[in-house]
């Protein structure tokens, strides 16, 4: 398998700018002990692991019903809420605040990769989408979105931002 990097040197694809819409996924704070798996990517993610020990999580449930953690304090910020708003052990709803809806490169992505990223690998089909902020000119820190999921919460490069 080719690394990223490689991919990306060898690619013709061309990047298009996109944005991030607005949308409602959910969220609910991590009990610290469980585990669960994110269908899109295949990633495993156990809450109990030390990585997750110093930052209190929530565990977003997105627009097809992946899971993934994120940091309290990104979740508050990233979607307008408090920490007074979650309940213990219950899902609320999450809506992604316009000045967060940031512009950024996009392009498809033609085969199979693995990124390694802080928290674990994320792994993108052909037809997913590489992601960078637009600030990362040299498209080197991107990450990867599944293919069902782009349309739900990008613009594609069809759609008018």
């Amino acid at each position: 398998m080719r690394t990223f990097k490689q991919i990306l040197q060898e690619s013709t694809d061309e990047w298009f700018m996109t944005k991030k819409k607005v949308y409602t996924i959910q969220g609910r704070i991590s009990n610290k002990t469980e585990r669960y798996k994110n269908k899109l990517e295949g990633n495993s993610y156990d809450m109990s692991d030390p990585q997750y020990a110093d930052d209190e999580w929530v565990i977003l449930k997105g627009t097809v019903g992946e899971l993934w953690p994120n940091t309290l304090a990104k979740t508050c910020r990233t979607y307008g809420v408090t920490p007074e708003d979650f309940v213990e052990g219950e899902w609320i709803d999450l809506t992604t605040q316009k000045e967060y809806a940031f512009t950024n490169w996009a392009k498809m992505n033609t085969e199979h990769i693995d990124l390694p990223t802080m928290h674990n690998t994320m792994h993108g089909n052909p037809g997913s989408y590489l992601v960078c902020t637009l600030e990362d000119k040299e498209k080197k820190n991107p990450w990867i979105i599944h293919e069902d999921v782009f349309p739900n919460t990008y613009y594609t490069r069809n759609e008018e931002i």
